[in-house]
C-alpha cells in the first residue's frame, strides 16, 4: 500500500546511508550504534519515530514547493490546471506516470535537485496517486492546488 511504502521510505532516509535501496549490516550497526543504550526494541522504536519526523517535515517542504512550482507555471504561462496537465501529459492518456510528473516538475517547472530529491519527487507522487493506480489524474492534482494537505502531509495516518 502507499503508507507502506512511505514507512519504508522513511526507515531508508534514516538508516539506508548510502542509499542503495538496501540497508547493510554495516549500516544497521552504525545505526544501532548512533542511538542511545536501551533495548534494541525501544532504539528501533525511537529511530522510526525520529525518521517519521523528518520524513514528516522534509515531505511537508517538498509538497510546498511542488505546489509553488506548479502555481508560478500556471500564472507565468497563463495557464488553467487543465491546461497545465494536458501539457504534461505526454502520451495523452489523462494521467502522468512518474517519468511524465518527474519531467514537468524537473524540466517544465525548474524544480532542482536541491530542492527535492528524487526519492521526495517520488514519494510526493505516491502522496499524490490517492487511488493507488501508479498514475496521478488531474483530480488528484488539484487537491495539492486546492489546499495545503496539511493533515496528508503527515506520513504516520493512525
Amino acid at each position: 500500500t502507499a503508507h507502506d511504502s512511505r514507512l519504508e521510505w522513511y526507515w531508508r532516509r534514516e538508516i539506508d546511508a548510502d542509499e542503495s535501496g538496501s540497508v547493510s549490516l554495516k549500516e544497521l550497526i552504525q545505526f544501532l550504534e548512533k542511538a542511545p543504550v536501551g533495548s534494541v526494541e525501544d532504539t528501533l522504536e525511537e529511530g522510526i519515530r525520529k525518521a517519521r519526523g523528518q520524513a514528516r517535515e522534509q515531505m511537508h517542504l517538498t509538497m510546498s514547493r511542488v505546489r509553488r512550482r506548479m502555481i508560478a507555471g500556471m500564472k507565468a504561462n497563463k495557464l488553467t490546471l487543465e491546461r497545465l496537465f494536458g501539457q504534461f501529459d505526454k502520451d495523452r492518456d489523462g494521467t502522468l506516470s512518474l517519468r511524465e510528473f518527474n519531467t514537468a516538475l524537473r524540466r517544465d517547472l525548474k524544480l532542482s535537485r536541491s530542492d527535492a530529491s528524487a526519492k521526495d519527487v517520488a514519494a510526493v507522487f505516491a502522496l499524490l496517486d490517492e487511488d493507488g493506480t501508479g498514475s496521478i489524474d488531474i483530480d488528484e492534482l488539484k487537491s495539492l492546488i486546492r489546499q495545503p494537505r496539511s493533515g496528508k502531509d503527515s506520513p504516520a495516518r493512525g
